[in-house]
């Protein structure tokens, strides 16, 4: 009885996975081409086949991440081989976001994408927008959307857009945060939480948790005093770069991920002075 209740409940998983697999592949098959999803080798590499994956993920379950593993890209660094690139690109021409692009290929330098992008000529010039264009990009900012979730979303560079908005002259009203919000960020911020992690639980903008920290006269000791020096992760090396672009001076950037203004500084120098324009973030400290 048991077995045939077990067998039972296969059966109907086996079916629900058919049907969700049936439906995805529907829109799947237009970038990829492919007749037999999973069954390769090589179809673990394929960011296609990743993105089928969650799309059959989602169909099966409505949070998915809770309950299916993650399939992650095969780890890379530079110098990225040659089909990588190409999948990147294709990537690109098929409408995907540099956000989605990173977390189906591995690639995480921003900036290596964009000049392959540049490269390729499928990157439009500042000048090459309508005006209707640009409009939209403004009034996406003008609801709410920082440049950089406006470049996660849209692919425009969030230079463009802080230019764009800077020429058109808008402005958004200052956020204004509960006091149950400003309370829980603050403790956190005394926890030692990292500020961009602070903001994505709390929704407390990360140089808004600086601010208000200040005010509150909540200082916290400067890391890592003396000895050897700490590796740091490729992910805060891409939160500097990216900090070092909106304008933050090495001490601001000292305060909000804990990194010396001295080591920001020497990556910088060494960013600027990178020929082919990749950063070191996958190398240690030395």
């Amino acid at each position: 009885m048991q077995s045939n209740l077990t067998i039972n409940i296969f059966e109907q998983a086996a079916e629900r996975f058919t049907a969700a697999e049936a439906e995805a592949l529907k829109d799947w098959r237009l970038p990829c081409n492919c007749q037999s999803p999973g069954e390769r080798a090589d179809c673990q590499n394929c960011p296609y086949f990743r993105e089928l994956v969650q799309r059959i993920q989602e169909k099966l379950h409505s949070a998915p991440a809770e309950v299916f593993p993650v399939m992650l890209p095969p780890e890379i660094h530079p110098p990225y081989p040659s089909e990588v690139r190409q999948q990147c690109l294709e990537l690109h021409r098929q409408g995907y976001s540099l956000e989605k692009i990173q977390q189906l290929t591995g690639v995480s330098n921003r900036q290596t994408l964009r000049r392959w992008i540049r490269k390729a000529g499928q990157l439009k010039q500042a000048s090459e927008y309508s005006m209707a264009e640009r409009q939209r990009y403004v009034n996406l900012y003008v609801e709410g959307m920082s440049p950089q979730q406006i470049e996660d979303e849209t692919g425009i560079s969030a230079d463009l857009i802080r230019q764009w908005t800077q020429q058109a002259g808008v402005s958004r009203p200052r956020t204004s945060y509960s006091d149950e919000q400003k309370e829980q960020a603050l403790a956190l911020y005394q926890e030692g939480r990292d500020v961009k992690e602070i903001e994505a639980l709390t929704g407390v903008y990360a140089p808004s948790v600086q601010s208000m920290a200040k005010r509150a006269n909540l200082y916290r000791p400067r890391k890592y005093k003396g000895g050897r020096p700490r590796l740091h992760s490729p992910e805060v090396r891409q939160s500097c770069q990216q900090l070092l672009q909106e304008g933050k001076s090495p001490p601001q950037i000292e305060e909000l991920l804990g990194v010396s203004a001295d080591t920001v500084r020497r990556w910088k120098k060494e960013w600027e002075q990178t020929a082919d324009g990749v950063s070191p973030l996958a190398q240690p400290n030395t």
